[in-house]
């Protein structure tokens, strides 16, 4: 998934968090309507019954935004980690190119010394390829059934 996907559900996240709370309070509103004394006559039970039902209904939506807002915790967790996990790379590629020229600076420019750099900048290609395909995955990762998601993080 890339970073600009991650920010959106993020963002997402944060509407639909917005919206639960906003129905929550409006059903605490509404609750405390039905319970209202002088709403209630004698010999009816509609308005005990509607009322269990609004309470049942408050305690899923209080439910439902407990349950968006960990998972807005563990989105922002896991969005946090990609960007690590991304500034580790990037910071671990710069150290090996320093490394590399600093090596091509001592062998000079001998046929030994073009070979080894030719070695590590094809292993630096290498690098680059696992990575765009770690990131390629990631972006997949949303379609893929539990077991290959299992797999995937193995």
């Amino acid at each position: 998934m890339r970073h600009d996907e991650r920010v959106q559900r993020l963002a997402a996240s944060e509407r639909r968090i917005e919206g639960l709370k906003e129905a929550a309070e409006d059903l605490g509103r509404r609750r405390e309507l039905l319970r209202n004394p002088a709403r209630q006559t004698a010999g009816q039970d509609w308005p005990e019954r509607e009322l269990a039902l609004m309470e049942q209904t408050l305690a899923q939506r209080v439910f439902e935004l407990d349950l968006e807002r960990i998972r807005r915790a563990n989105f922002v967790i896991m969005l946090e980690g990609a960007v690590r996990r991304l500034e580790l790379a990037e910071l671990w590629e710069r150290r090996v190119r320093t490394l590399l020229r600093a090596r091509r600076s001592e062998t000079g420019d001998t046929a030994q010394g073009r070979v080894h750099g030719d070695l590590d900048l094809a292993k630096l290609d290498f690098f680059d390829q696992v990575v765009a395909l770690t990131r390629q995955l990631e972006q997949e990762a949303d379609s893929l059934s539990e077991p290959q998601h299992g797999l995937l993080e193995a």
